[in-house]
């Protein structure tokens, strides 16, 4: 044999796991998977890296997301404004981060009461409104900054997502793009 046959020859060769020894190896299980390994050139190797580094993505963005909520207490840390009813304050595509609030931490009045999202059951939908007053059996009602008259209905407290935080202009478009054109 010549010296490079025996070092390709001494390549494969690889040491046993001692419950193995004395036993004849079945080179079948592995070989395949460890060549595409080897392989990184390949294209499927690149679509499957690809993928892997998508869903991986994915997953970091789901854990932030949950952990954003678990520490400003509210299930929906991050939303979009999707109307002008909160103009001049706040337009459409208004990135907002929320912070969990109780009725009692909400302050009230046409101009200056807090910024709260809440989920309006009945239309299935997430409304960002400033609290113009709280009614003594604690629902809360809101008035939209570009509105000319106060919703219609009290806002319960378990509706109440939170009150906005920190006001980040522009940065929800993406979003408003994906929802009108794409359904999401």
């Amino acid at each position: 044999m010549s010296r490079e046959q025996t070092s390709s020859a001494a390549k494969e060769i690889m040491p046993l796991p001692d419950s193995q020894a004395g036993r004849p190896r079945d080179l079948s299980k592995g070989l395949a998977w460890q060549a595409f390994i080897r392989n990184k050139n390949s294209a499927s190797y690149e679509i499957i890296e690809t993928f892997a580094y998508l869903a991986l993505g994915v997953v970091l963005a789901v854990a932030s997301y949950a952990a954003l909520g678990a520490v400003l207490g509210t299930k929906n840390p991050i939303v979009t404004v999707v109307s002008y009813s909160m103009v001049p304050t706040l337009t459409r595509g208004d990135l907002l981060i929320l912070e969990g609030v109780q009725v009692n931490q909400i302050t009230t009045g046409r101009e200056n009461g807090t910024i709260i999202v809440y989920y309006h059951a009945p239309t299935q939908r997430l409304i960002v409104h400033r609290v113009w007053k709280i009614n003594p059996d604690g629902t809360v009602r809101t008035w939209g900054d570009n509105n000319p008259a106060p919703d219609p209905w009290s806002v319960q407290p378990d509706w109440i997502r939170g009150k906005m935080v920190l006001r980040v202009p522009y940065l929800g478009y993406p979003r408003l793009l994906l929802k009108d054109y794409l359904g999401f």
